[in-house]
Formats: C-alpha cells, structure tokens, sequence
C-alpha cells in the first residue's frame, strides 16, 4: 500500500509489527509464527485472509494466525494480553490508541529489509510527504529504542458528509443544495431536520462520533487557528481562544444547548444504513459505500 491521497479529515490506522523469529528449523529456515490481531470489518477482512494465505504459500516456513476483534474491544484486548506479556506479533488500532503503547517501549521498529527496502528512508520515501512522520522516531527519543519506523499505514480514509436525501426533502430541504458546507451551516440544518419528543430526541441532523476526536475535534481546532500540540512538540493545547470557541460549540451542540445530539445516545454510524428515519447525516469513510450495500442494498 504506498503512495495514497487523503485529507486533514481522516483518521490512520496503524500497524506495528513485533517480528521475532524461533521455533524448529525448516531446511535453511527456522519456522516463524506470527499472531496478527485486526479489528472487524468484513470487506478488509477478505483480503487481509487471501494476502495471509498467498504469504505463507510463498514463505512455508511462516505461520500465520488471524485473529479479528470488534473496534470497540481490541484496545483493551490488546493492552490485556500486553499485562500477560503474551501480546500478538502485529496488531493495528486508531494512532490516538497505539501511541501510548509504542511510549512504553513495548513495540519493535519495522524491519524495513524484510518488507523489500533498503532502508528507512527507501520505505518513508514510497509514501506521500510526512505520511510516517507520526510513527517515527528519529532520535529514540520517543519510545526509548534507538530510532526506527513503528507502524505503517493500514487505512487511509477520506471522510466525506454522508446524507439522507428523503429526510432532507421532509424537512423541506433541497439535499441538492441545501448541504451544509461549514459547521455553523451544520448546526443550522440540524435543527430543520431535529425531531422531540419533549426533550427527548428522537430524529437527529447530525451526530458526531465523540470518541474519534482526531476526526472532528482536532480539525475544528485548526480550522480556528489551535493546535493540539506546537510545532516543537513542547506546548499542548495551543490558541486558547480556537480551543474555546470549539468547545462552546460542542456546549451549544448538546443537551443543555440546543439539543441536537449526545454522546450517550447511539452511534451514529450502526443506523445510519437502517434508512429508519432516525439521522440525516453523518461523516464516513468510502468504505460506507460497501457497508450500505451489504447493510441495506435499497438504501
């Protein structure tokens, strides 16, 4: 997988490998086991089974075993077998997720020559500029080993805004043109479309997917001129006012603002293919195409 575009709105998946050899030797070749943990998806899943397959064809001294987790478990899943020191060969989570593993110092530097490159600088140069840089540490100043790449990229996904258009036309919107392009333009076609009863929502606009904060949270901030971290990587949280006005934003967007979504209710990505009149849009990768049709091919 090398060089593929994708925007600020996107969130990386990544791979870190812990490859260690052992076991009986095979002719020339000592045998290998590798553990690889992944989370669910079903469409992933088909190819990440045939690649494994073709691997060990061309490599019989190596053993893989798949191993597939829902989204919502694997982190703990895996910082469980960690505390057991049984942790799997190669794993992938959300960057947000690994980091704090690879702080610890608990992963291997990619091998660069057994993937097929010369060197370091040979695999960062097969991606796009600075694709890597949240993975590597240039100086072992990050994850106490002495430099080194530690994952790679397993999903790049361009977030897009997903929408219902018979809920727009009901709302008497025009899903054509009346899209919201800004989140202020968001929050206003929320409250067109926002059904109560009472106070209890039961039809929302929009909805974010509160736990994936480098997805929305931290691109809102850098729209407004924040930053989570300075260049330097020495100051957090940077421009307070950015900070504020995106968090009095949130503040306006719940239960004790204007009501239009919560992170307690539903997520918004396990019915928005229902087509069930309970939320107009939400933000998705392209693989929400092949979801939706599996899901529901009427919709």
């Amino acid at each position: 997988m090398k060089k593929i575009l994708f925007f600020s709105l996107s969130v990386l998946l990544f791979v870190s490998g812990l490859f260690a050899g052992g076991g009986t030797q095979q002719g020339t070749q000592k045998s290998i086991v590798l553990n690889l943990w992944t989370h669910d998806d079903p469409n992933r899943r088909i190819l990440e089974e045939q690649f494994a397959s073709e691997y060990m064809a061309a490599n019989p001294h190596v053993t893989i075993h798949y191993s597939v987790f829902p989204s919502t478990t694997i982190q703990d899943n895996i910082a469980t077998a960690y505390a057991a020191k049984n942790a799997p060969s190669i794993w992938n989570l959300e960057l947000q997720r690994a980091f704090p593993i690879f702080m610890q110092g608990l992963c291997a530097p990619i091998p660069v020559r057994a993937l097929g490159y010369a060197n370091e600088k040979a695999l960062i140069d097969s991606y796009l500029p600075n694709m890597l840089d949240p993975v590597t540490d240039k100086d072992g100043s990050w994850f106490g080993i002495k430099g080194g790449i530690y994952g790679l990229p397993l999903e790049v996904n361009n977030w897009s805004l997903y929408l219902n258009k018979k809920i727009f036309r009901e709302a008497g919107l025009d899903p054509d043109r009346d899209w919201p392009r800004t989140w202020e333009q968001l929050m206003k076609v929320s409250e067109r479309i926002v059904r109560r009863d009472g106070t209890i929502i039961t039809r929302r606009g929009f909805d974010f997917r509160y736990p994936d904060y480098l997805i929305s949270w931290i691109p809102m901030v850098e729209q407004l001129g924040g930053a989570l971290i300075s260049a330097d990587g020495r100051e957090a949280i940077v421009g307070e006012a950015a900070w504020l006005k995106a968090l009095d934003f949130m503040k306006q967007w719940g239960p004790q603002g204007k009501n239009l979504g919560s992170s307690t209710m539903t997520a918004v990505r396990r019915i928005f293919d229902n087509n069930q009149d309970e939320i107009a849009m939400h933000l998705s990768g392209i693989y929400q195409h092949a979801r939706m049709e599996s899901v529901n091919p009427a919709f």
